[in-house]
């Protein structure tokens, strides 16, 4: 039988840390024939995901999620200077934070399936927000991460 936790939602936040993509390599230059990251931040991110994910999980007596699983994820990005637009909608500098969206939440999942948040990040099959926002006094850098469990009640 999958494991649903009785349906609790799972909810945590990495924050004073800037989330970094993944999916940009750096084809066989080091790493012995493997694509290695372009960005050298990614694994202190994703083990801040996993550490925290984990921390919670274990908190809350919650057992990795073996079922379907809808996802809300709101990532908090330092605002330049200058702004474009009211929301980071644009490509900024690495140094600065920021990039594809998708590529924010590749990171995140490969954190949370890490940190045994869910069995399997394919088990995503939906998401209810997935935001990229300015950070601000109240929301620093970082993200908020909610998991929702499909029970079979819905």
């Amino acid at each position: 039988m999958s494991e649903t936790n009785n349906g609790r939602i799972f909810t945590c936040s990495v924050q004073h840390m800037l989330p970094i993509t993944k999916g940009s390599v750096k084809p066989y230059t080091v790493g012995h024939g493997r694509a290695m990251p372009d960005d050298d931040r990614l694994d202190g991110w994703q083990r801040a995901v996993a550490l925290t994910a984990n921390a919670v999980m274990r908190a809350e007596g919650l057992k990795p999620y073996d079922c379907p699983l809808m996802e809300s994820i709101v990532f908090r990005m330092p605002r330049p200077k200058k702004p474009m637009f009211e929301v980071p909608a644009t490509k900024t500098a690495k140094a600065r934070g920021g990039g594809d969206l998708d590529k924010l939440v590749r990171a995140v999942n490969d954190g949370l399936q890490e940190g045994g948040v869910m069995v399997e990040d394919s088990r995503i099959y939906g998401f209810n927000t997935v935001l990229k926002l300015y950070a601000d006094r109240e929301h620093p850098i970082g993200a908020t991460i909610a998991l929702t469990p499909m029970t079979g009640e819905e």
